[in-house]
Formats: structure tokens, sequence, C-alpha cells
């Protein structure tokens, strides 16, 4: 699945943007509120980051993503937030249990091979 977002990364944001506008932007704002301040976050399947400028301010974290081409991209929308971007599938994810305050990944189980590994 890697090399499929690897080729199709150019375009993932143009083809997401009517999503966003119509309702994943909404969704995030909402639910990026609800961090408690000084949050430690892992993001599953960061993808382009688009998650990232809706982190709060004092929000630190990991983003893993498998596709190298959409780490590239995410790369550029580090800041605001403070997150550390690592390339790794959802399924073997390399950290501690309750090493993180809140995970989140978005529009990403339909992708993940074993769910429940995750």
């Amino acid at each position: 699945m890697p090399k499929t977002y690897d080729q199709f990364a150019p375009q993932y944001d143009a083809v997401m943007r009517p999503l966003e506008r119509w309702f994943l932007t909404r969704l995030r704002t909402e639910t990026f509120n609800l961090l408690p301040r000084n949050s430690r976050v892992l993001e599953i399947g960061a993808g382009t980051g688009r998650n990232f400028v809706f982190y709060p301010a004092e929000t630190s974290g990991v983003a893993s993503e498998p596709s190298r081409e959409m780490l590239k991209i995410a790369k550029d929308r580090q800041r605001p937030a403070a997150v550390t971007l690592v390339q790794s599938r959802a399924e073997e994810l390399p950290f501690q249990s309750a090493a993180f305050d809140a995970a989140f990944a978005t529009l990403v189980f339909c992708s993940v091979s074993s769910p429940a590994k995750t």
C-alpha cells in the first residue's frame, strides 16, 4: 500500500480538497479542540500532514506514515505543531503502550491490513 500512496501523493491534497471543505475541516477543528494543553499525540497514517495545523500550540507528538512521498509533503506542514515524522506502518508502530495522551487516525483504517494489530 505505501507504493500506491507514493504514486498518489502529488495529487492527494487536490483530490481531498472537496471533502476537506465539506466535512473534514470542521471535524478536525472540533476534535483537536478537545485536547488538553500540553498533550502528546500519536497520529497514525498522517498522510500529507493535513491535521498538523489543527494541533493546539502546546501539543507535541509523533506522526507515522508508511509512504515516503506523503511524508515529504507532510514535512512542509510540521509547523506550527511540534510533530516528529516517522515512516512506519500502523501495524508496526515502534512505541510503548501509553506513550501518548491521545491517538488520531483520519481516513486510515481502510488502508490498514491488520487493524487489530494497530
